[in-house]
Formats: C-alpha cells, structure tokens, sequence
C-alpha cells in the first residue's frame, strides 16, 4: 500500500506542479481529466498558464512566487536535446526562469508554461546569437 501512496503523492507533485503541454498529437484534455479523476482530484484546481501569473515590478517580470524571468522573445524556437537523442522543441519562447537545480521554466506565446529538467545534452535555438543562458 505504501508504494500506491508515493505514487499517489508523485502524480499530485507533477500535476499541480504546472500548466503542462504535450510534446506529440494526443488529446491532452482528456489525458488530464483521466489522470486528474484516476487521482482522485479536484476539477478546477488544475495551474493556469503561468502568463496569468506574471507581472513586472521594476522592470524584472516576477510570478507569484517572485521567480525573475528573462526576455527570450527574440528567439523563434528553441530546441533541447537529451540523451538518446530525445528533444523538446519550443515555438515561440517569450520567458525563460532558471532554477537553482538547472531546470529551465519557459513560457511560449500562446501562454503554455513549460518545465525542462535538467540532464539536457544540447540546447540551440533560432535567435539572438549573443543571447546564452
């Protein structure tokens, strides 16, 4: 029984833990309206979009939990790269947040909050040149 309640806390940690996206055709809706109601959660406690969460104070846009973001809104696409040739392609960046751990939050145009751990090989994108983080 124990092994279902770490499981249990594991599910709860990545779903509350950000509004996330899909990187291949599903229908993500109902993945997570399956996995929220397998879970037992609640409807309507699921993150917003961080775009929802940010704002500027004093030129440093800041999210409730006042993380600095960085501009990345000249970049086009941006691309990690993993082991066994794994990759996330992100269109449209527009903020990038770096964790203590090297994960990288970014949040794209359309308002989707991605989280990229980090173990990453290999990250280029389409932009900026002088631009590194």
């Amino acid at each position: 029984m124990d092994k279902y309640k770490r499981l249990l806390a594991a599910v709860s940690a990545v779903y509350y833990a950000a509004h996330w996206t899909p990187d291949r055709p599903c229908n993500a809706a109902q993945l997570w309206i399956e996995l929220r109601d397998a879970a037992g959660f609640v409807s309507g406690k699921a993150p917003k979009p961080l775009q929802d969460y940010l704002n500027n104070q004093e030129g440093k846009p800041t999210d409730k939990l006042e993380r600095e973001w960085t501009d990345i809104s000249n970049e086009e696409y941006r691309v990690y790269e993993f082991p066994g040739k794994d990759k996330i392609h992100i269109d449209k960046p527009k903020q990038l947040h770096v964790s203590a751990s090297g994960g990288h939050r970014v949040l794209d145009a359309d308002g989707i909050s991605h989280y990229i751990p980090s173990g990453w090989l290999h990250l280029f994108w389409r932009g900026d040149p002088a631009f590194v983080k």
